[in-house]
């Protein structure tokens, strides 16, 4: 089933060498971020990575992009699903690489809005760098993605439970009303 496979699945091409770049795209959202990194690089490894027959899951999605690519453009479609086709010679330049959003709970956001300066905030969330970069790369060498171009968006969030509470209120998802958010 699709809906198994990768949140996103992006498209880009290598300005030097000319080649497809197909990016599995994963996010993740929890109150720390070492277990956002951790389980989006979980997430990611296996869409990256084959298996020792060869396959991955990324197999499943790489069919529904043939099947079902639809770009508004009948050239640009041919020329990506020859990309796409193992028994052309352009499948040979395709590069899977990985897109990574991570969202954790950040403490340098003020628990009263109106007392602490936008720039004093920003600092603040700059002192976590160093911190988060170690991390990335602990986690990208443990899942063996060295070999890998992967992209991260962190995004440090006031209170992560609060905007997953929203975020299910404006998708319908949850009634607004039982949890306490508008």
């Amino acid at each position: 089933m699709h809906v198994h496979g990768a949140d996103g699945l992006h498209a880009g091409v290598d300005s030097v060498t000319k080649n497809l770049l197909l990016y599995w795209g994963e996010s993740k959202i929890y109150e720390g971020a070492s277990d956002a990194i951790r389980e989006c690089l979980a997430s990611l490894a296996p869409m990256l990575r084959s298996d020792e027959n060869g396959s991955s899951p990324a197999d499943r999605d790489i069919q529904l992009l043939q099947r079902f690519a639809d770009v508004d453009d009948p050239e640009l479609e041919t020329a990506f699903k020859r990309f796409l086709d193992p028994r052309t010679d352009a499948s040979a330049c395709v590069e899977f690489r990985g897109l990574c959003l991570v969202g954790f709970d950040c403490s340098h956001y003020p628990m009263d809005a109106g007392k602490t300066e936008l720039s004093a905030v920003v600092e603040g969330i700059k002192t976590l760098r160093p911190s988060l970069i170690k991390q990335i790369a602990n986690r990208i060498a443990a899942e063996r993605l060295d070999p890998f171009g992967i992209h991260f968006f962190c995004v440090p969030f006031p209170s992560t439970k609060e905007f997953t509470a929203r975020l299910l209120v404006e998708l319908g998802l949850a009634d607004g009303g039982t949890n306490g958010t508008s």
